[in-house]
């Protein structure tokens, strides 16, 4: 839950007051009377914003983002901030004209363990100044780990083909223990066949109409100090909805995205193909090869042979052709006629 500290001051007459948070006080100097309020309203003179998720799993070296602040005072003002461990470095001072933002980045440089790092606040205006409590940050070192590795299936494909792959999610957690939402996104050319999970449970999530969209995985994990878990995905190309079998053109693919520890900044690698034609391959005159990498043996037309034109459901072939013109593409990407009949 996001945490907002906010300060209301309201300048009156005569005399000083002594105000802070927490132990820590500061002299008000002004000709008004005044008085302090901490309250949760973003309408507030001072906002702190400490970030959501206040554990991170860090690396020595990892930058991250310590805290926002917001001037609403109306006025110039100096804010500094000010943290009680050595074990982050962060920038001290800002100064913000009314109604700007600062986000405070600070880098984490310790050796592996757990920090509890408190952040303070203090701003100094023409008319008075003020300090307060602000968060803490707790740091877990070093930060949980997360990859994928291709278990099985082709690197390098062509173009039309039905292929199969397992990939594998893996995560490790040298840090302390904790349950943990990791999500992942395969693309709307590839359906989900199947998920086994080392432990946990999972859902998928349907993005799109019918089977035309792409698939969001939903892992949910507990892993205490030291575990190693995996969830492995099994997936295979689809046919769209003109018929014809993904992969339709030559290029890069990425089976899925990179799998994301949510709340954490964490991402893993993902895991991209190659798609290739006949074209590419050599196999096929380039003269004789569509826009789509079709090969045309006999050079005779492109028309039904995974070209840009669609077909309706009930005009298709097994192998993705279009024959509403008579004109069927066999298994090896040339075409023949076929009249009168569908193969």
């Amino acid at each position: 839950m996001k945490t907002y500290i906010n300060l209301l001051i309201l300048l009156t007459l005569s005399f000083g007051l002594l105000v802070g948070s927490s132990s820590h006080f500061k002299e008000f100097g002004a000709e008004r009377n005044f008085s302090a309020n901490v309250t949760e309203l973003n309408e507030s003179l001072i906002s702190c914003l400490c970030p959501e998720n206040k554990t991170r799993y860090l690396k020595s070296g990892d930058t991250f983002t310590l805290l926002n602040i917001t001037n609403r005072l109306g006025e110039e003002a100096t804010f500094y901030v000010y943290t009680d461990s050595s074990s982050i470095n962060h920038e001290s001072e800002f100064f913000l004209s009314p109604n700007e933002s600062v986000e405070v980045k600070a880098t984490f440089y310790g050796l592996p363990g757990f920090y509890s790092i408190t952040a303070r606040v203090s701003a100094d205006w023409a008319n008075g100044s003020a300090e307060l409590y602000a968060c803490t940050i707790n740091i877990s070192s070093p930060r949980l780990e997360i990859e994928k590795h291709l278990m099985s299936g082709k690197e390098s494909v062509k173009v039309g083909e039905k292929e199969y792959w397992t990939f594998r999610i893996l995560v490790k957690n040298p840090g302390t223990s904790d349950d943990f939402v990791i999500k992942d996104t395969v693309p709307a050319e590839l359906e989900i066949l199947e998920i086994s999970p080392s432990s946990g449970s999972y859902e998928i999530l349907s993005n799109g109409m019918g089977n035309s969209g792409s698939s969001t995985i939903t892992w949910y994990v507990h892993l205490e100090n030291g575990d190693v878990e995996w969830l492995d995905v099994n997936v295979t190309t689809k046919q769209n909805p003109a018929c014809r079998q993904e992969f339709t053109s030559p290029g890069a693919y990425c089976l899925n995205d990179g799998a994301e520890v949510v709340g954490y900044d964490i991402r893993s690698n993902p895991i991209c193909i190659t798609v290739y034609s006949d074209c590419d391959s050599g196999k096929c005159d380039e003269k004789c090869c569509d826009s789509d990498g079709c090969c045309d043996e006999d050079c005779d037309g492109y028309d039904g042979c995974n070209d840009s034109h669609n077909c309706h459901n009930e005009s298709c072939d097994s192998d993705g052709c279009c024959y509403e013109n008579h004109e069927c593409q066999d298994g090896n990407g040339s075409k023949e006629k076929r009249r009168g009949h569908r193969s």
